[in-house]
């Protein structure tokens, strides 16, 4: 039997590809190596927006976070199980720092954390968390925009510093920021276990550019909005 949020998932992705086929546009396969130019062909990108979210999106969160967990479990060293567990109000202090959600039409589909190093000495330092975008998504463009949203957000506060960690098991988010600036550091061997087998864990850093210009890489103003209320 499907879990409820897969049935939600399936008959979202249903209605996609029906809006694709009714405009003339043929669906592209799910490839993780298709380029991103003939998927975007596929999506329509003003339906996408990227925003801070609050406590009154909590439910967005859980929903786009768990999803996150479900699906790509190599990815992650925190369970679905442990996550799905945690009452509202855990999921609403995590808030307390600043999350980005990518929202299609209304509907969660990209996530993106930013945790800043409380430190005064160490306060240049913040780490992305938690990202994730639906497969069916991905190559569309939606990560750059969610990083690209997360450098200026950190940009205005000050941090010149990106990090990250990514798992071994994901060459393809290893490539995608390797892309987009970050370089290795180092590994942390066996960083979590999962389903028996020790997974490595890659740490990739990357300074942030301050301008007193707008940021070249900043993602399409058609593309943000303000944090709800």
């Amino acid at each position: 039997m499907l879990h409820p949020v897969e049935k939600q998932q399936l008959a979202w992705i249903a209605g996609v590809l029906r809006k694709k086929t009714v405009n003339g546009i043929e669906p592209v396969a799910n490839n993780s190596k298709a380029s991103p130019t003939a998927r975007e062909g596929t999506l329509n990108m003003s339906a996408i927006t990227i925003r801070q979210i609050s406590t009154a999106d909590v439910d967005a969160f859980r929903q786009v976070r768990l999803e996150a967990l479900r699906c790509e479990p190599a990815s992650y060293a925190s369970t679905h199980d442990e996550w799905a567990s945690l009452p509202i109000e855990a999921w609403q202090r995590r808030l307390n720092d600043p999350v980005f959600v990518a929202f299609h039409n209304g509907e969660p589909v990209g996530l993106m954390g930013l945790l800043r190093e409380a430190p005064a000495r160490s306060a240049h330092r913040a780490t992305i968390v938690m990202v994730y975008v639906r497969k069916i998504l991905r190559g569309s463009g939606i990560a750059k925009d969610l990083l690209d949203t997360v450098e200026n957000y950190a940009r205005g506060i000050g941090v010149t510093q990106l990090e990250l960690t990514v798992s071994v098991e994901n060459p393809v988010a290893t490539s995608f920021y390797q892309r987009e600036g970050f370089i290795e550091v180092g590994r942390i061997p066996d960083w979590f276990i999962h389903e028996g087998k020790g997974v490595d864990d890659v740490l990739m850093v990357r300074r942030v550019a301050h301008s007193s210009c707008p940021s070249a890489r900043g993602p399409s103003s058609s593309l943000l909005a303000a944090p709800s209320k």
